[in-house]
């Protein structure tokens, strides 16, 4: 009787045996105003810059081709992430912080093992440049977009999920809803739309021709999933109702908006523009209300961002400057000085206290925005987790923990198609886990682990 052997080969891709450990630790001491680190390499240009969901890590995007994962306790190099051919102009974290994705003007992204510093994909089949790339708030799907057809990926599998057919010129935002299922994009043929972000469908058009007289440059989604706001070079920021499309508000600039974003409880839009100034408006009132006029840059604002807390907002500037603001009163709290060309990006770190910025002089830097006396920062420190074992198996493998679960943990097992042919919840309490595989067809799978993936190969 002949008997066949199930074998399964489990490939660690990124992050899955490995976390962060809480064990060593650096106290913080530094005055508000003051600069912590430059975090610079060999670059003419720093594009983007953002900070890790946990607070450790800082990366980079830069214009030597190259990404740049930086200990934000240390200011020294963990990761130099090298794969692209041209310069990688926007870099951002998983939800979960296990992943890092990149995007190049060489037309490729790449999701990144944020822990190992090791490619996992190449998000390839794109013909435009890559300005901007996203992942959704649940982890699950990623968008890159430079030209005129963005595309959206699997984030477990690397496939490409669809290629939002329909805008006619190059797309200078994109946003995605808080709850993963539509992403909204804003482009140079003035138009916005909103899109199914699993079919690609367009769900509708954000305004008539009419309400746009030049390309929109920023679209952002509030936090809350009510409304989406628009800014262009018309001078309007507009608000409109997210699930019916139609315009709820005209917030009148009176110059070009380059940033809109939304405060953390979704009540105020910050708007910066030509103007030099920042605009912080009250939207829940019928035609919105100036709470406050930021004015301080003495060149064209180029970009806005809330602190965590929402308690502060950091404004950017074609004059080389960044400045902190009270959101509250509206009154200047820092001067960031120090810079040769204008910022590129801003990053808070979670828990407020410090913030990134990069610039097209070539720096990063990490600035003190409050006064910090003894806070113990966490350094990155590799710990084992978990196990797969055995390898090779017959029909089963098992996930071993170091320690009992504190929190249950769900595993989705994939096909190569993003398709889910298994699913388990792992209960409080768990120490191990075993995955029965004596009903799969041979082939390669995705195992996702509470957002942590590893490959299977199941072999006859």
């Amino acid at each position: 009787m002949l008997k066949t052997l199930i074998r399964i080969t489990v490939v660690i891709l990124f992050c899955s045996l490995n976390v962060y450990s809480q064990k060593t630790e650096k106290i913080l001491v530094g005055k508000a105003g003051e600069m912590q680190f430059n975090i610079s390499g060999n670059s003419q240009y720093i594009y983007s810059v953002k900070w890790s969901p946990d607070g450790t890590r800082v990366v980079t995007g830069n214009s030597d081709n190259n990404a740049v994962i930086w200990d934000a306790a240390t200011g020294t190099v963990i990761h130099t992430l090298a794969g692209h051919k041209r310069a990688v102009t926007s870099v951002s974290w998983s939800p979960d912080g296990s992943r890092i994705l990149t995007a190049s003007v060489d037309s490729t992204a790449i999701i990144w093992d944020a822990a190992l510093g090791t490619k996992i994909y190449t998000l390839a089949g794109n013909k435009e440049y890559l300005w901007i790339g996203k992942w959704s708030p649940d982890g699950k799907y990623i968008i890159v977009a430079g030209g005129k057809t963005p595309a959206i990926y699997n984030a477990v599998t690397g496939s490409k999920i669809c290629s939002l057919v329909g805008h006619k010129d190059y797309i200078h935002d994109v946003t995605w809803s808080p709850d993963s299922k539509y992403v909204a994009t804003a482009s140079e043929d003035t138009r916005g739309i909103v899109w199914n972000a699993e079919s690609g469908a367009i769900m509708y058009k954000i305004g008539s021709p009419d309400e746009f007289l030049t390309y929109l440059y920023t679209i952002n989604w509030s936090p809350d999933g009510k409304l989406i706001a628009t800014g262009g070079f018309d001078g309007f920021g507009l608000i409109w109702d997210a699930v019916t499309g139609k315009k709820t508000n005209a917030l009148y600039h009176l110059a070009a908006n380059y940033s809109a974003k939304w405060s953390p409880n979704s009540k105020y839009l910050a708007i910066g523009g030509g103007n030099k100034k920042a605009i912080i408006w009250d939207v829940t009132k019928a035609g919105g209300t100036v709470v406050h006029s930021l004015e301080g840059h003495t060149n064209y604002v180029t970009e806005v961002c809330w602190s965590p807390d929402g308690n502060q907002i950091i404004t950017g500037s074609a004059d080389s400057t960044a400045i902190v603001w009270d959101a509250a009163t509206g009154q200047k709290v820092l001067t960031l000085n120090g810079r040769t060309n204008y910022i590129s990006e801003f990053s808070w770190s979670p828990d407020g206290n410090r913030v990134a910025t990069s610039s097209y002089d070539g720096t990063a830097r990490i600035w003190y925005v409050k006064d910090i006396v003894g806070v113990s920062e966490q350094l990155p420190q590799h710990q084992w987790v978990y196990s797969v074992s055995p390898n090779p198996a017959n029909s089963s493998f098992t996930l071993h923990f170091e320690n009992a679960r504190s929190n249950s943990i769900k595993i989705e097992l994939f096909n190569v198609l993003g398709q889910i042919v298994c699913t388990n919840e792992i209960p409080v309490g768990s120490k191990e886990w075993t995955v029965n595989a004596s009903g799969l067809p041979v082939g390669m799978y995705i195992l996702n682990v509470g957002n942590q993936t590893l490959t299977v190969s199941v072999v006859r």
